[in-house]
């Protein structure tokens, strides 16, 4: 293993008709990979830039290099991206080789050169990470403040993966002032699908504001608005809203650099809202 960094970093590469891009990378640990059970497997979550799911290549400059650094690095990234099904097996060796091979479509042999009773291939193995998990969730959206525009409308959205919610827009969902938006909108417990085995392997979570359709001005003029699109975030652990009664607390979102919409960081919001997460019994 190396022995400078310890570290072993999976580039992800999107494929299209245009340019193949970097979509993500995940960076382990060699210690904790080796801490995990042989022939065990494991989901690992990619994070990156947003934006490249639409039909455009970056342009050249700031905006390109903020991408290329999200990418690199999951901890600056502010979206995600998928995620992949790892299986570990390993061996000791004195002369470590780097290169990959096919994996094996048999199952392990004994000492007889005989199939194991019960064993199984690392395929079949996978299939069995393929389930979805139920869990559920409750939420509520209180308020932002501070935010981008004074008399601007705001949505907030929470995203876990490929789930999202958002929050209500009617007239009648949310009260408008100066500086702020308020719903006090709570949800029912929401069940949902996940191919994880505890709420800790949701990693991070992203709480979103972004511009209302009908409040769009000062900062937003002009002809490129991207009504919608997350302008400000935060990025959450899922594991810190186990609490089946979680308390209101308020968290600090930060400017969304790709869109680079918020003409000062203590413009981007400042949000009150509830959230507990855990698996269904």
């Amino acid at each position: 293993m190396p022995i400078m960094s310890g570290k072993l970093i999976l580039n992800v590469m999107d494929r299209d008709n245009m340019v193949d891009e970097k979509a993500g990378s995940l960076i382990f640990d060699y210690r904790k990979l080796l801490e995990k059970e042989q022939q065990s497997f494991f989901w690992a979550n990619i994070y990156g830039a947003p934006g490249q799911e639409e039909v455009k290549i970056f342009e050249s400059g700031d905006i390109k290099r903020l991408a290329d650094e999200m990418n690199d690095d999951p901890s600056k990234a502010t979206k995600w991206k998928g995620r992949i099904l790892f299986g570990i097996e390993f061996e000791e060796s004195e002369s470590p080789k780097l290169g990959t091979e096919a994996m094996p479509v048999e199952p392990q042999l004994g000492a007889d050169g005989k199939p194991l009773p019960g064993a199984k291939t690392m395929r079949e193995l996978a299939k069995e990470y393929l389930d979805s998990e139920e869990f559920v969730l409750m939420y509520e959206f209180n308020s932002v403040l501070n935010i981008p525009e004074k008399l601007g409308k705001y949505n907030l959205c929470l995203s876990i993966a490929e789930h999202s919610w958002m929050s209500k827009g009617g007239e009648n969902d949310r009260a408008l002032g100066y500086n702020y938006t308020r719903w006090n909108q709570r949800s029912e417990m929401i069940t949902f699908k996940m191919p994880y085995e505890r709420v800790e392997d949701l990693e991070d979570i992203f709480l979103y504001l972004c511009p209302d359709k009908s409040g769009l001005g000062g900062i937003f003029k002009g002809g490129d608005n991207k009504v919608d699109k997350p302008i400000s975030y935060v990025k959450l652990r899922a594991a810190d809203f186990m609490d089946p009664n979680p308390k209101l607390q308020w968290v600090e979102l930060h400017p969304e650099p790709i869109e680079d919409k918020v003409r000062s960081p203590e413009l981007a919001g400042i949000v009150g809202f509830r959230l507990t997460i855990r698996k269904k019994f």
